[in-house]
């Protein structure tokens, strides 16, 4: 698993980009948000994924289905966030140099979750980022009362993040 490190704000877990994740079981007060704001300082070492990238900060759910997810984007120097829906889901992510390596910085997305025309604001640094759509929503939103993992996609152990993060934050409400 991630080990203890020095984070931003005191301690922060340091994962390794193969295997290390925290399973945050019966989250069932973070199933269905529509409106949601999630937060987290990461200081990202690469794209992760034991090599192949996209490294999951985290994700409300597993590879197969998600309700909302947090990544490396596949430059593995941006933010992507995506956000299940039946028919497809969304994903967005922002530009490329937009969340350099090797340093802290914040990443927040807020998004209404009932309407796959919505488009997330995602900001870095307190910056809000100019989003461009990777694959658009269709559907429903995805129902959920599936496990929250932190520094992975889920149960598959891929898409794993490779780097340090503190402070996650999840909150039923767009700040």
């Amino acid at each position: 698993g991630p080990s203890w490190a020095t984070g931003k704000l005191g301690n922060a877990l340091s994962f390794d980009g193969v295997d290390d994740q925290v399973r945050v079981s019966n989250a069932t007060i973070l199933s269905n948000l529509t409106n949601v704001t999630v937060s987290s300082w990461v200081n990202v070492r690469s794209g992760g994924g034991a090599g192949t990238g996209n490294g999951r900060i985290f994700a409300k759910g597993s590879s197969g289905s998600s309700r909302f997810t947090l990544l490396v984007g596949a430059d593995n120097n941006s933010a992507q966030f995506h956000a299940g829906y039946s028919g497809g889901s969304g994903c967005w992510k922002t530009p490329t140099n937009s969340l350099p390596r090797n340093s802290w910085h914040q990443v927040v997305v807020s998004y209404v979750h009932n309407n796959p025309a919505n488009t997330p604001i995602i900001y870095i640094d307190g910056v809000a980022q100019t989003v461009t759509t990777v694959c658009t929503p269709s559907g429903t939103a995805t129902a959920d009362d599936l496990t929250f993992y932190i520094g992975s996609r889920g149960t598959d152990n891929t898409k794993v993040f490779d780097g340090l993060i503190d402070q996650v934050r999840v909150y039923n409400r767009i700040l």
